[in-house]
């Protein structure tokens, strides 16, 4: 496939995942590689989460390997300078005399809803918006938010939010096993988030008739830009069937994303059919997201498409996705087709 300059002129800024909660206990050091950047991830004693660039600025050691948590402090691997919590060399082991210079990039990260969100911008912008929390994830109602798809994926977080919220036309097509129709209406737009609702009708089968999931089904998308897809869906049949699911898209570079997908369900009185419910659904989505992922993977991306009644909002979805680009930033080489 020919390289050829793409649309996208930086990575998009807003808010992504790069790490969950759970997995970054006190003390822990972890490298890290985004937004084409080596970085370090780590958990100080006192358990605030920080996000470096991973360089040294003394001799170039990468904080990510070797280096360490000394209270607030992480410390250099080959010559033990500390930096604290805002980059800043605060001790040098050899000499009382720091220089002025003496710091590391810092990076602003959140914990939100058992994730570490970290807020990008190529300019350098502090976030003027957050990532809402959740009422499902706190509530024991609801099994635990959890993933069910881990991937480095060669697409653009822009092409799967646009592919999974508005292009309603592809379901049936793509996957006619699951859907045998759906309509899409109510696009909202507010600010850096957009919602959009679909009511499909699904080919049913094995334990969806089990479980009588035939009932009228309500999904509404909601992107927190373009990193954060939350996914809330409800079908109302012999009982009310609840799922939340979340689509994390992070840019590694200028090739690849990283891809996650979370699960979870609202939780029924009787266990062994929450438990059901829960691996049908996460079953069914690794069933319809590999057949997604399969063309998401080997597709071009059209800026000028050619678009027809039925297609669904995506001229909308595009608008509304431009403001995540910042227009003068260095141009990154993406597969584009040429018209």
């Amino acid at each position: 496939m020919k390289q050829l300059f793409s649309p996208f002129l930086s990575f998009p800024h807003g808010w992504f995942c790069i790490g969950y909660s759970h997995e970054l206990p006190p003390k822990k050091v972890k490298p890290v590689y985004y937004f084409g950047k080596h970085l370090v991830l780590f958990r100080t004693e006192n358990g605030a989460v920080k996000l470096f660039d991973a360089h040294c600025p003394h001799l170039g050691a990468h904080l990510g390997y070797g280096g360490k948590v000394t209270g607030e402090n992480i410390q250099c691997p080959f010559h033990g300078w500390c930096f604290n919590q805002h980059g800043e060399c605060n001790n040098i082991p050899y000499t009382d005399k720091i220089p002025a210079r003496a710091r590391i990039h810092t990076w602003p990260v959140k914990e939100v809803n058992g994730l570490i969100m970290v807020y990008y911008h190529s300019q350098g912008k502090l976030p003027d918006w957050e990532i809402p929390e959740l009422p499902e994830y706190t509530s024991k109602n609801w099994t635990p938010l959890s993933p069910t798809i881990r991937r480095k994926s060669t697409t653009l977080a822009q092409e799967i939010g646009e592919g999974s919220i508005v292009d309603t036309a592809h379901f049936s097509c793509l996957h006619p096993y699951t859907f045998h129709s759906i309509k899409g209406e109510g696009l909202t737009i507010n600010g850096q988030s957009l919602s959009y609702k679909m009511y499909p009708e699904y080919n049913l089968s094995g334990v969806a008739k089990i479980l009588n999931i035939e009932g009228k089904t309500s999904i509404e998308f909601t992107s927190y830009g373009l990193g954060c897809i939350v996914v809330r869906s409800c079908s109302q049949s012999l009982m009310e069937i609840k799922t939340l699911t979340m689509f994390l898209l992070t840019p590694i570079d200028q090739n690849y994303i990283d891809f996650h997908f979370l699960v979870s369900i609202k939780k029924i009185v009787n266990q062994p059919i929450t438990f059901l419910l829960e691996q049908f659904t996460r079953n069914s989505a690794v069933q319809t997201l590999q057949e997604d992922i399969q063309i998401w993977e080997n597709k071009v991306y059209r800026p000028h498409p050619l678009l027809c009644e039925g297609d669904g909002p995506i001229a909308q979805y595009r608008r509304w996705a431009s403001q995540f680009y910042v227009q003068d930033s260095a141009t990154l080489k993406i597969p584009v087709q040429q018209s």
